[in-house]
């Protein structure tokens, strides 16, 4: 029975069906979710049912079904259409309590509760199979003289937990609504299919570009009910002439749900493409998609770095469009004090995986990519005075260091140099080391 002023009422659907591995069972309970959500946004894999089962939160959109009795004759005429036959089921204002209701050893599991019985009557009439004990717990408790819950309940519920252990008393005070665990939920799948087909077929990317801009805002919408992102779309044209296909991959640098940010990746992707015929048909596919990460914005003034970071990105699908994501990096800092080693390419936007440490010194920004050795005299205190050989012959000014670096160790390839920042004779300035084992000098960059 549905009392005035229930909050929440539940309906449990179990489908009584010879066992399955765990993957197959949970594949089948979310294809028959995907059927259900239309009715309710609240959905659970029932945790406790041995059999495979589902819960539904009801009562919130049960207006929009003609009432309770209504909405629960349709989702079983959609579960009877999807699998040829009805499932068990319940109502009760809590989970627990639909759940038992709709096991098979239940009185009347498959009909509507009765409005003259209140539900924790109800309940205490069950029997006790309906909690699927081990048969040493049920052997048990049938040689106590005990059948239903309520015999189960009266007990108290220290020598219960004494006698069969604390799973039974936990059960009873979830099935009571003592305790109410929360139910971790189920979520649709956007599993995004669609397509668009014009007459006749064009060799232009025009009719491409419309089509593909109006799947593209229906898959906006889809994500971003979801708050997620495209990692990876793939447009599929058709071509009648000739039968064949020809796939185009939609790869953004970074998660996105914009519709006009994805259309310009296709548009640079297409504008090059040669067409192996005409096109009637084009075909949108979610082929893998993230969760979006909110980002706050500035209320009194222009965000300019988050306006500048979508330009940024928007040049980086431009470019992997035009020249292969494979030919783009984005450089990337290591945590390693060796210049030639702290940092390294990573995918095009990507970002450090890990806090790094600023270096203390100053660093070029053109860096050799192998020291190049140096011709040079050094003071007493080890400091460069001259370069001796090359253009540049002549004194040095020094205008930092030394900045000692000493790492690698954990590679094999550990290095002890000690690094100065000098200026030339003619104005140029060089970051150049002395191998603190060697005494040999290199220059490692070059100070624009």
């Amino acid at each position: 029975m549905m009392t005035a002023g229930t909050s929440e009422t539940w309906l449990s659907l179990r489908w009584v069906e010879p066992p399955s591995t765990p993957e197959g069972t949970g594949e089948k309970l979310q294809r028959r979710a995907e059927a259900l959500f239309r009715f309710s946004p609240d959905l659970a894999v029932d945790p406790w049912a041995r059999h495979p089962a589902l819960l539904l939160e009801v009562r919130r959109t049960a207006v929009h079904f003609q009432g309770l009795a209504a909405m629960r004759k349709e989702i079983l005429e959609v579960c009877r259409e999807a699998d040829g036959s009805a499932p068990l089921s319940a109502l009760a204002p809590y989970p627990a309590a639909a759940s038992v209701l709709s096991h098979p050893r239940s009185a009347t599991p498959t009909k509507p509760p009765s409005g003259d019985v209140p539900l924790p009557q109800r309940l205490r009439a069950l029997p006790l199979e309906v909690l699927d004990p081990t048969p040493t717990v049920a052997n048990d408790l049938h040689l106590l003289g005990l059948s239903t819950l309520g015999d189960l309940e009266a007990l108290p519920s220290r020598d219960l937990a004494r006698r069969s252990g604390e799973e039974l008393t936990e059960a009873l005070d979830r099935i009571f609504g003592r305790h109410r665990p929360p139910l971790p939920r189920l979520h649709p799948r956007v599993a995004f299919r669609e397509s668009l087909s014009w007459w006749p077929p064009r060799t232009d990317i025009a009719p491409l570009l419309f089509a593909a801009k109006r799947l593209f805002d229906r898959a906006e919408k889809a994500l971003r009910r979801r708050g997620e992102g495209l990692v990876e779309a793939e447009v599929i044209l058709f071509m009648p002439e000739t039968k064949t296909t020809q796939s185009l991959l939609v790869r953004p640098t970074r998660p996105t749900a914009s519709a006009d940010h994805l259309l310009r990746i296709l548009q640079h992707r297409l504008e090059p493409l040669e067409l192996a015929g005409p096109v009637d048909r084009l075909e949108l596919r979610f082929r893998r998609r993230e969760r979006l990460r909110p980002a706050q914005g500035l209320l009194f003034e222009e965000d300019i770095e988050r306006a500048w970071s979508e330009e940024t990105m928007l040049l980086l699908d431009h470019l992997s469009a035009r020249l292969g994501a494979e030919n783009l990096g984005t450089p990337q800092l290591v945590a390693d004090h060796r210049p030639e080693c702290a940092w390294s390419l990573g995918p095009p936007g990507a970002t450090s995986p890990d806090p790094v440490t600023a270096p203390t010194g100053r660093r070029p920004l053109s860096l050799h990519a192998k020291p190049l050795p140096l011709d040079l005299e050094s003071d007493d205190a080890g400091h460069p005075r001259r370069i001796l050989r090359g253009e540049e012959r002549g004194p040095v000014s020094v205008l930092g260091g030394p900045e000692v670096i000493e790492s690698g160790w954990w590679d094999g390839r550990d290095v002890r140099r000690g690094y100065f920042e000098i200026a030339t004779g003619s104005g140029a300035r060089w970051w150049i080391f002395r191998d603190l084992r060697s005494g040999f000098w290199f220059r490692h960059g070059v100070f624009d």
